[in-house]
């Protein structure tokens, strides 16, 4: 199995940045989807991606929107 890089940029349904990350092995993330602990939130709108959560935290991304970089 390849490993991945880990950082990673996380876009929004429209394709824009919203967030840099980076991936975490383990988890509890389905197939579909990466556990992504946030290093930085670049983009924030009221009742969008992210509005609850801070710089730091791990959150489950789905996979169709992460750029490895």
């Amino acid at each position: 199995m390849p490993i991945l890089p880990r950082s990673c940029e996380l876009l929004d349904w429209y394709g824009a940045t919203v967030a840099y990350g980076t991936l975490q092995q383990g988890g509890r993330a389905s197939r579909d989807f990466y556990n992504i602990l946030t290093d930085e939130i670049v983009h924030l709108t009221e009742n969008g991606a992210l509005e609850d959560v801070v710089a730091g935290e791990i959150i489950v991304w789905e996979k169709s929107c992460t750029v490895f970089i």
